[in-house]
């Protein structure tokens, strides 16, 4: 019985480091990934490079994604009063997100990259 233990998603190149070693062997491959990347490998490939085993188990482990919800939040008036509903609901800390959330609200995503770079480019050159 040999098992193969990720703390992620199964790595093809440890596999295949144990291909030989669990040739003939019952092989269990176990893994734990979060609910969004549960579908990130290919399982046939896996069997596949597990073919001269006697037999292959594979065991994943999905840890559920947990959301909070926000009772009326979808009711609020605006979305800078949606956002500090949800900060408070989720204990994070706002600060910042209300000028960053009127940014978005006004301006291109070109032009704020272009705003940051060039603030930026005024630090490095004062710092030089």
């Amino acid at each position: 019985m040999l098992d193969i233990e990720f703390s992620g998603a199964p790595d093809m190149e440890t596999l295949e480091r144990h291909a030989e070693e669990a040739k003939d062997a019952h092989v269990r491959i176990i893994w734990t990934v979060d609910a969004e990347h549960r579908e990130i490998f290919d399982r046939k490939a896996i069997l596949e490079m597990c073919g001269s085993s006697a037999e292959v188990k594979l065991d994943g482990r999905v840890n559920p994604i947990l959301r909070s919800r926000t009772e009326g939040i979808t009711r609020l008036a605006s979305v800078a009063q949606q956002l500090d509903a949800w900060a408070k609901a989720t204990d994070t800390s706002a600060t910042g997100l209300a000028e960053r959330l009127a940014l978005l609200q006004s301006q291109t995503a070109e032009a704020i990259v272009e705003s940051i770079v060039r603030t930026e480019a005024a630090k490095l050159k004062e710092a030089a």
